[in-house]
């Protein structure tokens, strides 16, 4: 790709100043891809790449859905012990910048849980044409529900990582408080963001999918606690504005 299509990129008026920055980078899903820089020059710079399809942002209104049916069931279970301990870690090299803070470590032990999950049932959704219905009363199917806990388990934990570390020292932003305070918010809201719609996910799965109702509840319960945890610990992250995905939309046409 050439310098000069970049720089037309980077300056086109349609695009939204800097809304890859607190985001999920799930292109696939968003509905933003077409006021984004970083999709444009992707998008350009891989001559396979797939066009946008507009059907694929339809999961997340579907799969809001399902928030009552998971409040009752946090509720119902609210004494479940969660995840344990991973007995072998498979991250090793991420261990001490996620870690070094209480929250990072149950986003580590959560990652390390759902990785081995989904790398143990990742067919799970392919082998049978049932599973892969829409469920009737959410309109979203499992193979979908699995693909939110796929994608969003390492988001939980590298989010929930960086916005617990200390920016000021680990990054030089003694100088820029107010930046670093910003940056924690909107990543830890990255972070939130993925963890309530993982919860409605596991909950999906959990209804349809009775045989790994322990599993569901264990992931559950964690995510519930992380984001309890998140919210006390970054009271203003809720509240932290996303350029586009957080503020008036550009018209239709």
């Amino acid at each position: 790709m050439k310098e000069k299509d970049i720089f037309r990129e980077v300056h086109n008026p349609r695009h939204i100043s800097r809304i890859y920055n607190y985001c999920d980078r799930w292109c696939e899903r968003c509905a933003h891809t077409l006021r984004c820089t970083n999709f444009a020059i992707g998008q350009k710079m891989d001559r396979d790449s797939k066009p946008h399809d507009k059907e694929m942002e339809t999961l997340w209104p579907r799969l809001a859905a399902v928030k009552e049916l998971a409040e009752a069931i946090l509720v119902k279970h609210a004494d479940h012990p969660g995840v344990g301990l991973a007995e072998k870690r498979r991250f090793k090299t991420m261990k001490r910048s996620i870690e070094g803070h209480r929250l990072g470590a149950a986003a580590m032990r959560y990652m390390e849980f759902a990785h081995k999950f989904v790398r143990t049932h990742e067919n799970l959704a392919k082998q049978s044409a049932v599973l892969n219905a829409p469920a009737p009363w959410a309109g979203v199917s499992v193979a979908e529900a699995f693909d939110v806990i796929a994608w969003d388990h390492t988001i939980i934990a590298v989010k929930t990582g960086r916005a617990t570390k200390r920016h000021d020292v680990d990054e030089g932003f003694a100088d820029e408080p107010d930046f670093a305070a910003m940056d924690r918010d909107g990543t830890a809201k990255v972070a939130l963001l993925s963890i309530d719609r993982s919860i409605l996910a596991w909950a999906l799965l959990m209804t349809h999918l009775p045989a790994h109702t322990e599993s569901a509840l264990a992931a559950m319960l964690t995510l519930h606690r992380l984001r309890t945890a998140m919210e006390r610990e970054i009271p203003k992250a809720r509240s932290f504005v996303r350029a586009g995905f957080d503020t008036v939309r550009f018209p239709a046409k």
